[in-house]
């Protein structure tokens, strides 16, 4: 059996091309998250509880 060496370089770049767009796609989700997350905290602290009394921005 012959190897095929652009079968096996195909192969790779789409692995190489899958995890990239997986990578992107992560920190994507992560960033939305993130954003959300501190928005939630923001309303949450901010309209719930009264105004901290250290303030975050000098």
């Amino acid at each position: 059996m012959a190897k095929d060496p652009f079968g096996s370089i195909a192969k790779f770049l789409c692995l190489d091309f899958l995890r990239f767009c997986i990578k992107t796609f992560y920190i994507l989700i992560l960033n939305i998250y993130k954003q959300e997350w501190n928005n939630k905290l923001f309303f949450s602290t901010h309209t719930a509880l009264p105004p901290p009394k250290k303030s975050l921005i000098p």
